[in-house]
């Protein structure tokens, strides 16, 4: 099964990207419900499912296709003033007048990474917050977990580290990854607490969690995640 994101090729069957940890399952672009890779019809509302498509492609290919006309014409009037790809990619999804409604936990979840990768804590806070309340009011267990390991992310962040917080973060990520069969969260997560770890002075601990996200990373060739880890056990030799 080819990932519609980063076109790496899956098992059949799989739920998740095992490069780039994107959802693979099929919704009925009428409900939202989830199909099987055969189903005709939603069993849902009985809408035609050779219309539905993944929901990767729908809802994470380019933000210009899901972004409203007024955002985006926001967007190239004031593309020139932006420094910075980041920001860029920030901005793209910022919309102050939406409600959570409107969005996916999940694409609330990237837009809180993206505000964490540009050093906006406070935003990055915030947003994944609204992630995780989003996806436990609609029962996405899966997405919870990633909004969780988010937050974990942003305890851990040097600017203002809570390391405790972070540790929790991590911990009910993973075990709801574990649960879940997400395999490439549980990694990340394994990282984020070999990382902690670290911080922590605890070399056998953090030699312990990164050696084992740097083996979970090998074995679902996730090359990028996997150097990041490797890198993170070299500095502690």
């Amino acid at each position: 099964m080819k990932c519609p994101r980063c076109k790496h090729e899956n098992r059949l069957g799989a739920k998740f990207c095992e490069e780039c940890a994107a959802p693979l399952v099929r919704r009925c672009t009428n409900c939202r419900a989830q199909l099987s890779p055969t189903a005709k019809c939603c069993s849902e509302c009985a809408h035609p499912a050779g219309q539905a498509i993944p929901l990767t492609s729908q809802r994470f290919s380019a933000p210009e296709s899901y972004t409203p006309k007024y955002l985006a014409e926001r967007i190239r009037n004031s593309k020139a003033a932006l420094e910075g790809e980041r920001k860029q990619v920030t901005v793209l999804f910022a919309d102050p007048v939406t409600t959570d409604t409107d969005y996916h936990p999940l694409l609330l979840a990237y837009l809180g990474e993206a505000h964490l990768l540009a050093g906006r804590l406070d935003d990055a806070l915030a947003v994944a917050r609204r992630a995780l309340d989003l996806a436990h009011r609609q029962k996405e267990r899966g997405n919870e977990a990633w909004a969780l390991r988010l937050l974990g992310e942003i305890a851990l962040h040097p600017n203002h580290p809570d390391l405790a917080t972070a540790e929790a973060h991590f911990g009910a990520a993973m075990a709801l990854a574990s649960e879940l069969g997400m395999r490439p969260l549980v990694a990340h997560c394994y990282l984020g607490l070999g990382k902690l770890h670290g911080r922590t002075g605890d070399r056998a601990k953090a030699g312990d969690n990164l050696s084992t996200g740097a083996t979970m990373y090998r074995e679902m060739d996730m090359r990028f995640w996997l150097e990041q880890a490797e890198a993170d056990l070299r500095a502690l030799a």
